[in-house]
């Protein structure tokens, strides 16, 4: 199994907004059925991304927890603000 770690810059004249990339990275390696850990500095900030997620696109919801284990056995999403 291979890993990859995907980098976002911004040009400073970006309209989009950093958490937006951030949705829209996302969402593009769970369409390529990629498991994607989200580390956030906190809780609060995970907290905010799972509302994201939840709501960045009307029509499509993006799977995601908080627990490792569900995590190691689904194409999903793991938000945690710290390394197990």
């Amino acid at each position: 199994m291979s890993s990859t770690a995907t980098f976002i810059i911004l040009p400073s004249n970006s309209h989009q907004t950093l958490e937006h990339m951030v949705c829209q990275t996302i969402e593009k390696n769970h369409s390529d059925r990629q498991r994607i850990h989200v580390l956030c500095p906190s809780l609060a900030q995970a907290n905010h991304y799972s509302h994201l997620l939840w709501s960045f696109h009307e029509s499509a919801f993006i799977p995601h927890t908080d627990d490792p284990e569900v995590f190691m056995q689904s194409p999903f999403v793991l938000l945690t603000h710290h390394i197990e």
